[in-house]
C-alpha cells in the first residue's frame, strides 16, 4: 500500500511546496465519482437481491427437475400399479379353475397343501410374461397357504415365487437375466429359470405390510382391484436389494383373499431412472419417503442419485426446517445438514383405502456445497465489479490526460510568450483566454513603444528607486539585464543566454515593471549614469 502510494505521489505531485497537479487532482474526481458509482451498485444489489440470485436460481432449478422426476415417477408407479391388478385378476384366474379343477374351494386352500406346487407350476409362466412387460425389476406371488403346516410358524410361512430381472437396472430393455428369489426351485426351473445365492422356499411375512395390508383392506370389502392395491415402504431381503412393492390382493369369485400379487422396483432401478441430473449442485440426490410431517423416516424410502454418495446418503430420521429463500432446510440425527425442496406423490386413486398414506419426493444436496455455490456465485459478481472498476480507473487516467492536454498546450504557449502563434483549438474558454492575453500583449508593446518615442529626461528620483529595485530581479531576469550593461543587444543577449527572442522579450516587459523604466532606451540611460557615478564621487 506504501508503494503504491509513493508510486501515485511520484506520478502526479510535482513537488511538496507546489502541491498536486491537475492531472492529479483531475483523475482523483474521476475516481472519487467512479468509488461513489461502485458502492451505490453493491447497495442496489443488495437491496435488489442480487446477491440472493443463486438461491432463487438454484431453487428455481431444484424446482424444475422435481416436477419433472415426480411427474415421471407418478406415471411410472402408475403403469406398474395398472400392471399389477392386470396380473392379479389372470392369477386369480387360474388359481381358481385349478381349485375348481380338484374340486377345494378358495377358502380351503391352506387346507390343500398338496396343490399348491400345481398352482405355481401354472401361474409361474404368468408371472414371467409380466414381469417382461412391466417396468418393474421383479414380479411375486405370495398364496395364503404353506407346504408345510406343521411348521411352528406356519401362520407367518407362505408359499409362492418371486422372480427377479437382474438386468433392470441397466439400459437394455431388450435382454432379461431372471432369477428366482422366493419359491420351489423344481417349478422355476421348468422354466429355465436359475435361484439366486439368497433363495429361500417360502415367504416369511410375519411383519411383512406389503403383504397383510393388502389382504385386510381386501377381507370382505366390495371395492375393485384399482382401489385395493398397496405401496409398500422399503423391504429389505436379507442379502438382496432393497425395494419397494406393490400388492394386489388376488381375490377369487366368492370374495375369498387367496394372497397377493404384484411387482417391485428395486433400489437399483429406481437409482438409475429417477436420478437428477446434478447440473447445479453435483452432489444432488433424490429420497421417495413416507410422508410423516415435519420429522421423516429416512430408512423406509429409496435413493436416487450418484452411488459414490451413498455412505453420505441420510439413513435416519430427519427434521424438515424451512429456510430463506424457499429451500427447505434437513437435519439428521447424526447432525448431518441437507437443502432441497419436496413435493408431495400420490400413488392411489380417490376411494382407496391407502389414500393417507402419502408419499414424499425429496430433492436435496449437501447444505455446505449449496453455500459454496451460492458465495462462488457472489464471488464472481464482486471480481467483475472490482475487475471493471481497475478498467474505469486506468480509463480515467488516459482521459483525465487527454481532457488536460489543450490546457497545457495553452500554458506552453503562455509560458514561451508565442501568442502571436497561437492556433485556435475550437475549445471557446481557452481560446476566449488565449485572445485576451493575445491582446492584452499588444497593448503593452504598443504602449512600450509609444513611451519609446517620447524623449527621455533624467530623474534623480527615478534614478534612485531604479539603483533600489535591482535586488527585486530575479537571477534569469539579472542575467540579462547585465548583458545590456554590457552593451548587448536583444538579438545577441539570445544567443548567449541561448534563450528565444520571445523569453527575452517575456524578461524585457518584467525588468521595465521592476525597474519602472519604459524603454530599452530609458534603461541604458540610468545603467550609464550608475557607471559613471562612482567616478564622480
Amino acid at each position: 500500500m506504501k508503494l503504491l502510494l509513493s508510486i501515485i505521489k511520484k506520478l502526479f505531485l510535482q513537488n511538496d511546496k507546489k502541491g498536486a497537479s491537475l492531472h492529479f487532482r483531475l483523475f482523483l474526481s474521476f475516481i472519487s465519482m467512479l468509488f461513489a458509482i461502485f458502492i451505490c451498485t453493491l447497495i442496489l444489489l443488495f437491496v435488489t437481491g442480487m446477491f440472493n440470485a443463486g438461491t432463487s436460481k438454484m431453487l428455481a432449478s431444484f424446482e424444475t427437475e422435481l416436477t419433472y422426476l415426480s411427474s415421471k415417477m407418478s406415471d411410472d408407479y402408475g403403469n406398474i400399479s395398472i400392471r399389477g391388478i392386470a396380473l392379479a385378476e389372470v392369477v386369480s384366474n387360474e388359481i381358481e379353475e385349478i381349485l375348481k379343477d380338484n374340486y377345494v374351494r378358495p377358502s380351503d386352500l391352506s387346507d390343500h397343501p398338496e396343490i399348491i406346487n400345481t398352482i405355481l407350476n401354472r401361474v409361474c409362466s404368468s408371472l414371467v410374461s409380466g414381469l417382461k412387460q412391466s417396468e418393474g425389476s421383479g414380479v411375486f406371488l405370495i398364496l395364503d397357504a404353506t407346504v408345510n403346516p406343521a411348521l411352528d410358524n406356519a401362520g407367518n410361512s407362505k408359499s409362492g415365487i418371486f422372480l427377479k430381472n437382474m438386468e433392470s437396472g441397466s439400459n437394455s430393455v431388450l435382454y432379461f437375466d431372471i432369477r428366482c428369489l422366493f419359491g420351489p426351485a423344481e417349478v422355476v426351473r421348468k422354466q429355465g429359470i436359475m435361484s439366486l445365492p439368497q433363495w429361500k422356499m417360502e415367504f416369511d411375512v410375519t411383519d411383512a405390510s406389503y403383504y397383510w395390508k393388502p389382504v385386510r383392506a381386501a377381507a370382505g370389502s366390495s371395492k375393485p382391484l384399482s382401489r385395493l392395491y398397496y405401496w409398500s415402504t422399503k423391504v429389505d431381503f436379507q442379502d438382496s436389494d432393497s425395494v419397494m412393492l406393490c400388492s394386489v390382493p388376488l381375490i377369487a369369485s366368492d370374495g375369498t383373499v387367496m394372497g397377493v400379487a404384484g411387482y417391485e422396483v428395486s433400489s437399483t432401478l429406481f437409482r438409475r431412472r429417477y436420478a437428477p441430473s446434478g447440473n447445479v449442485v453435483p452432489d444432488t440426490f433424490i429420497k421417495l419417503l413416507p410422508n410423516s410431517g415435519k420429522v421423516l423416516h429416512a430408512s423406509q424410502g429409496l435413493y436416487a442419485g450418484k452411488y459414490h454418495l451413498l455412505p453420505d446418503v441420510p439413513d435416519e430420521d430427519t427434521t424438515v426446517y424451512e429456510s430463506e429463500g424457499g429451500l427447505s432446510h434437513f437435519v439428521c440425527g447424526d447432525g448431518q445438514d441437507f437443502k432441497g425442496v419436496s413435493c408431495s406423490v400420490q400413488f392411489y386413486a380417490s376411494g382407496s383405502p391407502f389414500t393417507e398414506e402419502s408419499w414424499l419426493m425429496v430433492l436435496m444436496a449437501p447444505g455446505h456445497d449449496i453455500q459454496l455455490i451460492i458465495a462462488l456465485k457472489n464471488r464472481t459478481i464482486i471480481y467483475t465489479l472490482l475487475i471493471l472498476l481497475v478498467l474505469f480507473a486506468v480509463s480515467s487516467y488516459f482521459l483525465s490526460q487527454h481532457y488536460l492536454r489543450p490546457i497545457k498546450s495553452a500554458f506552453n504557449v503562455i509560458k514561451k510568450d508565442s501568442l502571436s502563434g497561437y492556433s485556435k483549438m475550437k475549445i471557446p474558454e481557452i481560446d476566449d483566454l488565449m485572445e485576451f492575453l493575445s491582446t492584452q500583449d499588444k497593448l503593452i508593446q504598443s504602449r512600450y513603444s509609444k513611451q519609446a518615442e517620447v524623449p527621455v529626461v533624467y530623474d534623480e528620483d527615478k534614478y534612485n528607486y531604479f539603483i533600489q529595485n535591482i535586488e527585486n530581479l530575479s537571477p534569469a531576469e539579472k542575467a540579462v539585464f547585465e548583458l545590456y550593461l554590457d552593451g548587448l543587444t536583444a538579438q545577441q543577449i539570445t544567443k548567449e543566454l541561448h534563450l528565444s527572442i520571445n523569453t527575452i522579450k517575456t524578461h524585457n516587459r518584467r525588468i521595465y515593471m521592476k525597474l519602472d523604466v519604459a524603454s530599452r532606451k530609458e534603461l541604458l540611460i540610468y545603467a550609464k549614469v550608475m557607471k559613471e557615478k562612482p567616478k564622480t564621487t
